[in-house]
């Protein structure tokens, strides 16, 4: 069983096993380039150590730059900008974030509802109709309820971003 070394940025992590390598591979902790060897002289890539392709799945999209570098105490520091999308996708995050979307859309149509309705009976029913303070009622009702809709958007989507930043950390915490 060989042990495998991985140089980053010129400094040298290990010893690994082949197996270690290629779960660092899928998971995102190294690419294809990362630089590899068995006596810390002759060097190839993780690529042709692992048979790997140029991209490798679940790697970070900055591709090229090499693994990010491992902490000697914990392992590899993971590049969370994969995994915390796989965590984003695989948790209630997207829906929760459409869903606030959707509410602050329906929201402002309700708030925009009193005027529209008094309009629409002042074209119904003529001029005739038309009471100046009605309309200011229905003015300052669709006004507060705007105010409270994008209130309580703020506050959901303050929620949303505390479970995102929850994530993330989760994400950067991860051996």
């Amino acid at each position: 069983m060989n042990a495998f070394y991985a140089k980053v940025s010129g400094k040298v992590y290990g010893p690994f096993t082949k197996e270690q390598l290629m779960h660092m591979a899928s998971s995102g902790r190294l690419n294809a380039s990362t630089e590899v060897s068995v006596d810390q002289s002759t060097w190839t890539t993780a690529g042709a150590v692992l048979g790997l392709g140029p991209s490798v799945e679940g790697v970070s999209r900055a591709g090229t730059a090499g693994a990010v570098p491992p902490t000697p105490s914990r392992g590899p520091v993971v590049d969370s900008s994969g995994y915390l999308q796989v965590l984003r996708n695989h948790s209630r995050y997207p829906f929760y974030r459409t869903s606030v979307l959707v509410a602050a859309v329906v929201g402002y149509m309700t708030a925009a509802a009193p005027v529209l309705v008094y309009c629409a009976r002042i074209i119904w029913f003529g001029l005739s109709s038309f009471e100046p303070y009605e309309l200011v009622a229905a003015a300052v009702l669709s006004g507060l309820l705007a105010i409270l809709v994008t209130v309580l958007r703020e506050v959901a989507s303050m929620f949303a971003d505390l479970v995102d930043s929850t994530l993330d950390h989760h994400a950067r915490a991860r051996v």
